[in-house]
């Protein structure tokens, strides 16, 4: 067919709508909002986002990559800055669980409509000529590469194929990851920098050193978010200092507005993983109810402990778990994909149910050493999600000081990945953590440069007055010099108001 850039909008524009509108849900039941995960009606600016991706936008960096835990609104983000661009540019759009095979191979079969059964690289080469004489660009979105659960070796392997390929051209990527994953898919497995990891557009409020952040809501967006959720859900006017905290992440605000909808009581506090078992309360009311889905949930976590993997055959369900597996599947907590494959509709419920099953391996009296086991058997389990699962644990013993200190110390000696799953465990600490001086010591002269930088975000973050002592203290002349660089990193990432 005539590739020129008002054909190859008019394909780009229907593949990224179907793929959205598999996000945003079919339904525009507004009070059912925690099985969407894209909520085009309820969506909140994110200022400091959109400011980064308008420098993306006027620079030359070949990637945009937001970086951020579950449940902060990245897909929400993608999803919105995809649509928006795409009313002038060509815009794909793509989920990280579905791309197992590569990217490659998905843009191939999008492209088949406009240039046949071209070999892919003549089918780029096509793509480029039909915007070359424009001022815009061939933007390929990817959210949730964390997600991409079989392959993933594939899929890494290919996004940086393809960002050799369209380097220099106006392609360009915009994925977005979890913080403690996306040290897979930047580097190499020798620790440099991947195609993919070299241009990224680097922002600097990112916590690990590249990338984009994204946080929870600062206080402007939060003012919104709540106003706008109250009205659609006639929420209790009043929100306790705890009950704000926890809504400025999305997520949790997507939770609480289903949960304690049409002016229901708001407790003055919650802990997420509470909240979640409230969550099931709301969905399954009668007891005989509730305990058939947690049975079911339970199995569900223990199946991907034992196999390592972030689901479930559905070969594997009994007769007697089919009512429940479709009342799970109605309500949207799992979803079932290719027809065989059941996970966890968000990341953030496995991580719930994980932390759940930890807890309950465990007698509510248990010992500190008891808690250690428990939490070192989860770690030494295969299945990705075991970084936040283990962290919504340690969160909420979180009272236990000699717990917290012993299982750092522990998960430093891990690797890469477990140190930052350390650091952003100190980050939401904040405050209420116990004395772990001698682990912020350690990572600080790590040889990893981006764990000292991701160090040096989550101490000044939440705790600017003791961050700034540790610093101080880590600047004489007999620490080593990457202790003294990270100090300095973290003075200079502090206001004005904490500088000696």
């Amino acid at each position: 067919g005539i590739v020129n850039e008002s054909a190859l909008l008019r394909l780009a524009s229907a593949q990224r709508s179907e793929e959205i509108s598999v996000l945003a849900g079919r339904s525009g039941n507004i009070a059912r909002i925690a099985d969407r995960r894209y909520l085009p009606d309820l969506y909140i600016t994110r200022s400091r986002l959109s400011a980064a991706f308008h420098r993306f936008m006027q620079g030359k960096s070949q990637v945009f990559a937001l970086l951020g835990d579950a449940g902060m609104g990245k897909t929400n983000f993608l999803c919105r800055t995809a649509e928006e661009l795409g009313r002038e540019s060509p815009v794909f759009f793509y989920q990280g669980v579905e791309l197992g095979a590569g990217l490659s191979p998905a843009l191939s079969r999008d492209l088949r409509g406009l240039v046949g059964s071209l070999p892919f690289e003549e089918a780029v080469q096509r793509m480029t000529r039909a915007v070359e004489d424009t001022r815009h660009s061939i933007f390929v979105f990817v959210d949730g590469l964390n997600e991409c659960v079989t392959r993933r070796g594939t899929l890494r392997e290919d996004l940086n194929y393809l960002i050799g390929l369209t380097a220099g051209t106006p392609w360009r990527f915009v994925v977005s990851c979890r913080n403690l994953d996306w040290e897979f898919w930047s580097r190499n497995d020798n620790n440099t920098l991947s195609r993919l990891g070299r241009p990224v557009f680097s922002d600097e409020d990112s916590p690990i050193g590249s990338g984009t952040a994204a946080d929870a809501f600062d206080e402007a967006e939060y003012r919104n978010a709540w106003e706008k959720y109250k009205a659609a859900f006639k929420l209790h006017p009043e929100l306790s200092p705890g009950m704000a905290r926890l809504c400025h992440e999305p997520f949790m605000l997507r939770l609480v507005a289903e949960v304690y909808q049409g002016e229901k009581p708001l407790p003055d506090d919650i802990e997420p993983y509470a909240l979640f078992e409230r969550y099931l309360y709301e969905k399954f009311p009668s007891s005989v109810r509730h305990l058939a889905a947690r049975r079911f949930l339970f199995w569900i976590g223990r199946q991907m402990l034992t196999h390592g993997v972030p689901y479930v055959h559905i070969s594997d369900l009994s007769s007697n778990d089919l009512s429940i597996y479709h009342r799970m599947l109605d309500e949207k907590i799992i979803v079932c994909r290719r027809g065989w494959h059941i996970q966890f509709h968000f990341e953030l419920f496995l991580e719930f149910v994980l932390a759940a099953l930890t807890i309950s391996s465990v007698a509510e009296s248990a010992s500190t050493d008891s808690r250690f086991a428990a939490l070192l058997a989860l770690a030494d389990n295969g299945l990705g999600n075991r970084f936040g699962g283990l962290e919504s644990v340690l969160l909420i013993w979180k009272d236990d000081a000699e717990l917290v200190s012993k299982v750092l110390a522990a998960l430093i000696q891990r690797g890469d990945q477990w140190k930052a799953v350390v650091c952003s465990i100190i980050r939401k600490l904040g405050d209420a953590a116990p004395n772990i001086g001698h682990v912020i010591a350690a990572l600080a002269q790590d040889p990893n440069p981006v764990i000292r930088q991701f160090l040096a975000k989550s101490v000044h973050t939440h705790q600017r007055s003791r961050g700034i002592e540790m610093a101080l203290e880590m600047m004489g002349n007999e620490h080593s010099w990457e202790s003294r660089e990270t100090a300095a990193t973290i003075i200079g990432n502090s206001p004005t108001a904490f500088r000696p």
